[in-house]
């Protein structure tokens, strides 16, 4: 369980509250998940499944412009309607917002 804590702090290290969504999730599942890719060679589950990743979260209505695993979440770059950018930080197996 400490590795648990351990993991989800270091999720959201260096975010900051404006980053978030209020309505977001926990962050209880980020882990790092190491799987073996179509060459057999080991590789992160996210950095794998990025385009679908990306997909998704556009279904869910976020302009993504990217993304990237971040100590087992997924760390979204994200275009806003105003033109501004921000990151934003997923739940890689529910896809929903994380919150502190």
């Amino acid at each position: 369980m400490k590795l648990a804590h351990a993991l989800a702090a270091l999720c959201l290290v260096g975010t900051s509250a404006a980053a978030l969504p209020a309505s977001a999730q926990t962050i209880a599942s980020c882990r790092p998940d190491i799987v073996i890719g179509p060459n057999g060679q080991k590789i992160d589950r996210i950095e794998l499944m990025k385009s679908q990743i990306k997909l998704q979260l556009r279904q869910l209505g976020y302009d993504v412009d990217g993304i990237e695993s971040w100590g087992g979440c997924i760390k979204a770059f994200i275009n806003a309607p105003d033109g501004t950018s921000r990151i934003g930080f997923f739940d890689p197996d529910t896809l929903q917002p994380l919150r502190r």
